[in-house]
């Protein structure tokens, strides 16, 4: 009961707010559509599927919004939905989401909004985003998104400034029958959360429930200091506990009941400089006997350091979490397991024209699987130039490496990768690549690639390109392709020896755009892959 008292309170207090500004909202309403069909992961997904996407949105005003996406996956009758009510001006003091939305306090250590999978075994994540504490779900995917109310207060001066950020999320999952007669799963919060569709081995409905609350104090504009917390349980319909991450089947002790985080972050930011701190700790419960619980605590830190300025920047941040840290919902820098590692980037403008960089990183799991006989680590450094001219629209050369060691595998690979744009006429580009890639154990693999991109006609740019790879075995090359906009995995593998046909279109007309993406790759003789991407939106 008191879920649905705490939401009807705050129902009473929106709606009360929205009569005072609703009528200038509706004065200035208008509407984005967006339909696509593309060969694509959907967010957080790992694997590549054919799917329609439809997405609208209408504006009431400025800040104020109603979000609808609507997601089919072709072959497998797989339909996804998600909508979120946004409003950031029904009052100077109060804002609020309603629906499916994302959740981010401090750097997301504890919990932030999840980052897209991507596949490049050279890419690095290089610094902690700074996202708001919601932002609304407007993908069609609710895998990871909360499903409830999100209630934020900001009351601000010169000085001093005030800022409480509440939610309460209800998601509905599902287990297998096993699992729900004993009242406990093996699976892990993550891979319950992929379960929003019911199919013939998962199709017993439990609810995941999520509540949170951070509290920031802002003093002088410069430091920030927030205060946050967390609780996770599962419970069946018929009101009856879940346990999850059981570690023997039919042993309710050796599951998870409920997960407890609580943190706090100080940032000081100003023109140059920003300095960051977090601490949190994770405490599980789990079930002992029939009158205690016995707690797993664990730690987690994250801090850094950044210099900024037009000539020169740079960062350094270190994450240490210890090997019972356990929050299923973190979104910080680096992978999402106990781990130590340090990120380090800098960036150097040595000219009116010329970008210089590099970035290390490195990563130590803490491990506690029975198979590690070594500790798992994986480091990656990073260095390039840009360049760009009135006759060269842009040259970049890099040279990647990543070292990775885990179960005893050592491997070790190392990228050169070059890329040049020539304005050889008017509104026309030549456009050039190479990429040589060599490891351990492996031949060396290259993929050269030349095409061209046109735009005579300003709301109308066409580009063609093609490509030879000489692929090497166990040495594939990930590689970019014109990709189509807002794609989560933007490039292909190419495994073996192939020839290479991707033509895009992009038009752009006033507040309409349309693209239009095909690929081949020609392998052995025949057409390995292929792929057709369509993307069209507009507002009104």
């Amino acid at each position: 009961m008191f879920r649905y008292a705490v939401i009807a309170a705050m129902a009473v207090i929106i709606y009360d707010c929205a009569l005072a500004s609703a009528h200038e909202e509706l004065q200035s309403v208008d509407y984005y559509i967006q339909s696509e069909y593309r060969n694509d992961a959907i967010d957080y997904d790992e694997t590549e599927k054919n799917f329609f996407r439809e997405k609208a949105t209408i504006h009431f005003s400025e800040k104020s919004n109603l979000n609808l996406a609507h997601v089919y996956i072709d072959r497998n009758d797989d339909q996804r939905f998600t909508w979120s009510l946004v409003l950031r001006d029904i009052s100077p003091t109060v804002s609020c989401i309603l629906g499916y939305y994302y959740v981010n306090f401090g750097s997301g250590l504890l919990i932030g909004k999840k980052t897209a999978y991507n596949p490049d075994v050279f890419s690095q994540k290089g610094r902690v985003a700074a996202n708001r504490d919601f932002s609304p779900c407007k993908s069609g995917n609710p895998t990871f998104a909360f499903r409830g109310l999100a209630l934020s207060y900001h009351e601000g001066g010169e000085r001093v400034g005030i800022s409480i950020n509440t939610f309460y999320s209800l998601k509905k999952r599902y287990i297998d029958e096993e699992s729900y007669e004993e009242g406990a799963t093996p699976s892990d919060l993550n891979a319950i959360e992929y379960k929003s569709d019911s199919d013939y081995k998962y199709h017993e409905p439990v609810e995941i429930r999520t509540h949170g609350s951070a509290i920031a104090f802002d003093l002088l504009r410069l430091f920030n200091l927030q205060i946050h917390y967390i609780y996770t349980d599962i419970w069946s319909y018929a009101d009856r506990e879940i346990y999850w991450d059981e570690k023997k089947r039919g042993d309710k002790e050796s599951g998870t009941s409920n997960l407890i985080g609580i943190g706090f972050s100080i940032r000081y930011c100003d023109e140059f400089i920003s300095l960051f701190i977090e601490n949190d700790i994770s405490k599980r419960s789990r079930p002992c006997d029939s009158d205690r619980e016995m707690d797993s605590l664990g730690h987690g830190m994250l801090y850094g350091l950044a210099f900024r300025h037009s000539i020169l920047a740079v960062s350094l941040i270190v994450k240490c979490t210890g090997k019972e840290y356990y929050t299923p919902y973190e979104s910080s820098i680096g992978s999402e397991y106990p781990e130590k590692g340090w990120f380090l980037n800098a960036r150097l403008k040595a000219g009116r024209m010329t970008r210089l960089g590099a970035a290390v990183s490195y990563e130590r799991r803490e491990s506690t699987s029975s198979r590690a006989f070594e500790i798992p680590l994986v480091r990656k450094e990073k260095v390039y130039l840009n360049y760009s001219s009135r006759q060269i629209e842009r040259f970049t050369a890099a040279l990647r490496m990543v070292e990775k060691k885990e179960y005893g595998d050592d491997k070790n690979r190392m990228q050169l990768k070059s890329g040049i744009e020539i304005n050889v006429l008017w509104r026309c580009r030549a456009i050039m690549s190479v990429i040589y890639q060599d490891g351990s154990g492996v031949d060396p693999s290259k993929l050269y690639t030349g095409g061209v991109a046109i735009s005579f006609i300003p709301w109308l740019k066409s580009t063609l390109s093609v490509g030879r790879a000489e692929i090497s075995e166990s040495n594939s090359i990930y590689a970019v392709l014109a990709p189509i906009r807002n794609t989560n995995i933007p490039g292909i593998f190419i495994r073996d020896k192939s020839s290479l046909f991707v033509m895009k279109n992009d038009i752009t007309y006033k507040k309409i755009s349309f693209s239009m993406r095909c690929l081949y790759q020609f392998a052995h003789g025949r057409v390995a892959q292929r792929k057709l991407e369509l993307f069209g939106s507009g507002y009104f």
